[in-house]
């Protein structure tokens, strides 16, 4: 056998053992969007930290003062998303821009099984499928920080 193939399939043999495993046990969500531009501070940290109606869903966990290893706080969480290793396992993006299917929070939100961890927010009933579908469209659309259009300085 050819010296290159072997070292081929070698090759692509490990990155197929070493990639995380596939989710089990996800949500059903509507393939429409839910929302064709979903702003990441407006809508998506929201989600993470609540609000005067809403307890926080993942900052009661991921936050600078607690023990997990990712804070999603507002002056952190959007740096320690986008295009970052997974700490759990350095083969999948925690958010990979426009793949939400490949991106690791949406795995976790989604699915009972994320195949790296468990689901979260952990120990607390699952987010709404509304949350998840705009989780969803964020990181589909390109998991952007702002989608505002300014033209001559307004929106």
């Amino acid at each position: 056998m050819n010296k290159s193939l072997v070292v081929c399939v070698a090759l692509c043999l490990a990155q197929w053992v070493s990639a995380a495993p596939d989710p089990t046990n996800c949500d059903t969500l509507d393939p429409a969007p839910l929302d064709a531009s979903v702003e990441y501070e407006a809508v998506i940290q929201a989600i993470f930290t609540g609000g005067p109606t809403q307890d926080a869903k993942c900052t009661a966990c991921h936050s600078p003062n607690t023990s997990g290893a990712l804070s999603l706080a507002p002056a952190n969480s959007f740096a320690a998303l986008v295009n970052v290793d997974s700490a759990q396992d350095a083969t999948i993006k925690r958010v990979l821009p426009f793949s939400a299917t490949n991106s690791l929070l949406f795995r976790k939100v989604n699915c009972a099984n994320p195949g790296v961890g468990q689901r979260m927010p952990r120990n607390r009933p699952p987010l709404s499928l509304d949350e998840q579908r705009l989780i969803r469209d964020w990181i589909d659309q390109g998991a952007v920080f702002r989608q505002r259009v300014l033209v001559n300085g307004f929106e």
